[in-house]
């Protein structure tokens, strides 16, 4: 239920042996206000009305006694009637609560729920009403023989939330994304996830818009890439309905998978052009180059190398440690097929790196020895001896030895 105004609660007790018994008549929800945001579209309401399925639990005596309305139970004039034979006492507190399910025990009458997660949404207003918008009446009933009521009309608190209805586009044309997410400053707010869409509802408790600092953004995964909306200031309040056109701009950045070798990896996870070497996004730090693609997997070579030569197992170490960290991704010391693949990645003649080098150094990067050595992850046999490939004026050689030796390591990324 949504956006409703505090609704009354008439009870009738017909008798039934045996049991306390009683029926409540619930009436309709209204519709929300028309209060708005000051964004694009400032229209519409969210109509509310009960339907079959719908779960009201009665919360009491440690005990939650759950009703499921039937067709029959919906009202012309839109009220809901519902019926139960419970076991009570005179003067027993007693809890309302809808929708039944987010009661996880009783302690008295007094319902636990689960903490709502708003970062667990799908979009749509089905969702918001049975997992987020809860409503509650407190009271007393009333028992007489095998009859029961409450003692005076219990009254339903009105909704936490606001809920919003985001239309998604670039200014041309509609957005579909698959998730849509509102932050202030650092700390996420709520999320919606669900299948490509241009039109999001998400439940928002107007108390987290305020519990934060910074500015307000709207983030949006549109395929591979993310457009986002920020403002400075964001007013809802509970029980209210909003709906918003939000012009959103492309983000810089797009997912390893559909990335091209050359372009540049920031430290979360995206790979970019090279033109926007210099206009990553905020907070973002460029870690590597594309050096491999087949298909959606590939390389991503460090941009540096450590500064000096150490034995395998410490070159080894390193390459794993290697910062600036990648989110979501492991540095390692690449293998010899992968030293390979990055060095033809990038070059079609042989295993020369001139290439590679070329595109390290386009990214900001430190270009590969001419003259030196580097160790792969592979090993030779069952003794400690490792493949290394030694650049010689610029061409790279496989050779091995043992892990006692010296060598560089650089570090790389499989996707």
């Amino acid at each position: 239920m949504l956006a409703c105004n505090k609704n009354e609660i008439a009870i009738e007790a017909p008798a039934e042996a045996g049991l306390v018994h009683f029926t409540a008549t619930i009436p309709a929800p209204g519709n929300s206000p028309a209060t708005r945001t000051s964004y694009t579209e400032d229209a519409g309401t969210i109509h509310v009305v009960w339907k079959a399925g719908d779960e009201i639990a009665l919360c009491h005596n440690s005990t939650k006694d759950v009703i499921t309305l039937t067709a029959s139970d919906i009202n012309a004039n839109g009220s809901v009637t519902i019926s139960a034979s419970i076991t009570a006492s005179d003067g027993e507190d007693v809890t309302v609560v809808y929708p039944a399910a987010q009661v996880s025990s009783v302690s008295g009458a007094t319902p636990i729920t689960s903490a709502p997660n708003y970062q667990a949404q799908d979009g749509t207003l089905d969702y918001i009403a049975a997992n987020l918008d809860m409503r509650q009446g407190t009271g007393k009933i009333a028992v007489s023989g095998d009859k029961a009521s409450f003692q005076s009309g219990i009254t339903m608190d009105d909704s936490k939330l606001a809920v919003w209805k985001l239309s998604l586009t670039d200014g041309s044309a509609a957005l579909d994304a698959t998730q849509v997410t509102l932050s202030k400053g650092d700390c996420t707010i709520a999320t919606a996830t669900g299948t490509a869409k241009s039109v999001y509802y998400m439940a928002l408790p107007p108390q987290l818009l305020t519990a934060y600092g910074g500015d307000f953004t709207i983030a949006a995964t549109v395929g591979s890439y993310t457009y986002i909306y920020s403002r400075s200031s964001l007013t809802l309040e509970a029980g209210k309905y909003y709906q918003s056109t939000v012009t959103m701009t492309e983000m810089p950045g797009h997912l390893l998978s559909v990335s091209a070798v050359g372009e540049i990896v920031g430290t979360d996870g995206k790979a970019y052009d090279l033109a926007d070497k210099d206009n990553l996004p905020s907070g973002i730090t460029a870690a590597g180059v594309v050096a491999y693609k087949s298909g959606t997997n590939g390389l991503v070579i460090s941009l540096n190398a450590f500064a000096t030569t150490s034995n395998w197992t410490n070159a080894n170490s390193n390459a794993a440690s290697y910062t600036p960290a990648v989110s979501g991704r492991t540095w390692k010391l690449p293998s010899m097929d992968e030293w390979k693949n990055m060095l033809s990645g990038n070059d079609t003649d042989g295993w020369s790196s001139s290439s590679l080098n070329a595109a390290i150094l386009a990214a900001g990067g430190t270009a590969l020895g001419a003259d030196s050595q580097y160790w792969t992850s592979t090993q030779k046999g069952e003794y400690p001896i490792y493949y290394y490939v030694d650049f010689t004026n610029n061409t790279g050689t496989f050779y091995s030895k043992m892990g006692s030796g010296d060598a560089y390591a650089r570090a790389c990324i499989a996707f």
